[in-house]
């Protein structure tokens, strides 16, 4: 899904609109699978208070779980060449403090049963333009959300147990559904 604004997905070329991603999830949903969203925050084009937005439009779906990833530009991409031309349609996360804290807002804005997988991307440095940390997702201590990642962890892992998320995906995997 990446974002719940269709100026940000025409923007980014993803191919589809806000309304025909609800309308796969509800209908995937009804069908009784669980479904995940993942959400790129600071996508270009899309303001901190729209990313919020986006947090309360996924609660109002059937979602199950959300993967948050800050974006990240990298050489040779596209979206390395539009960050260069026009880097004043992107927000960036100048610290990792920054990004930490428009995640909590995040947190604050979403269903509170749904869960979160995971809460920054991690591509190899020598192919990051930006942003910059110098952090692996497994290092953002002292940034608050070192525990929250191990309290996330620990609940998404119960989540998939208790739901047979890994055993619906072999399932889907060895009959050719996925």
């Amino acid at each position: 899904m990446e974002s719940c604004h269709d100026h940000v997905l025409q923007r980014i070329n993803r191919g589809h609109t806000y309304v025909q991603a609800e309308d796969a999830i509800r209908r995937t949903s009804a069908r009784g699978i669980k479904v995940g969203a993942h959400i790129i925050l600071g996508l270009p084009e899309e303001t901190r208070e729209e990313m919020l937005q986006g947090a309360d439009l996924l609660s109002e779906l059937p979602v199950d779980f959300i993967k948050l990833l800050q974006l990240q530009i990298l050489k040779g991409t596209k979206m390395a060449e539009d960050f260069m031309n026009h880097p004043e349609v992107f927000v960036t996360f100048p610290s990792a403090e920054d990004y930490v804290g428009l995640v909590k807002k995040y947190r604050r804005h979403r269903r509170s049963d749904i869960q979160i997988g995971r809460y920054v991307s991690s591509a190899p440095s020598d192919l990051i333009i930006a942003p910059r940390w110098g952090l692996k997702p497994y290092e953002f201590k002292g940034t608050n959300l070192e525990n929250a990642n191990n309290e996330l962890k620990l609940a998404f892992n119960k989540y998939l147990e208790e739901n047979k998320i890994m055993d619906i995906l072999f399932q889907c995997f060895l009959h050719g559904v996925a």
